[in-house]
């Protein structure tokens, strides 16, 4: 951020218009995306069935779709696409926003928002200790699944053609095909 420039905080954030835009802060810079496209959506949908249906099954936690707002600081407001957290953290939860950091957190990315979700999230989302951060790439046909270890993100790519393994998520296996279909 440059000197002198205004820093926004959760306050700000929630004055913001609502305007079916997508607003958040990162180190206290606002940023506003529009809302996804439908290819975004299809692919945000499909990846939330399969991580909702997963968890719910094994009671493992809650697993939400956007908007919702993650509050990882005062001026830190993230909305990601689908973020799960475990039974452990489910005190994050809170009656308007999730106040913490999830253990998993999707971001599938757009034109307007691949800067933001590769580079300034990822820092972000290591910072405060995310344990798990997938970037979707529907251009890419690929899904970067980073675990954070060592104070920093290990990262494995999964294409098209192979089929999505986590340990956070023992026996899940999503098959990329289905995902990115269109």
């Amino acid at each position: 951020m440059a000197e002198g420039a205004i820093q926004f905080t959760y306050d700000d954030y929630l004055s913001f218009p609502y305007d079916l835009k997508i607003h958040q802060i990162v180190e206290g810079e606002h940023y506003v995306n529009p809302s996804p496209v439908p290819y975004h959506q299809a692919i945000s949908g499909r990846l939330f069935r399969i991580l909702a249906d997963f968890v719910e099954s094994r009671n493992l936690g809650q697993v939400f779709a956007a908007p919702i707002d993650v509050v990882l600081s005062n001026i830190n407001v993230v909305v990601p696409d689908i973020i799960f957290i475990s039974r452990e953290k489910e005190r994050i939860i809170g009656e308007k926003c999730i106040s913490g950091p999830p253990d998993l957190i999707v971001e599938i990315l757009s034109e307007g928002t691949k800067k933001l979700d590769k580079d300034l999230k990822s820092k972000l989302y290591a910072k405060f200790g995310v344990m798990e951060y997938w970037i979707v790439d529907p251009k890419e046909k690929a899904i970067t699944v980073c675990r954070f270890s060592n104070k920093r993100y290990q990262t494995t790519i999964f294409t098209a053609a192979e089929e999505l393994t986590t340990p956070t998520f023992s026996r899940l296996r999503i098959s990329l095909v289905d995902i990115f279909r269109r």
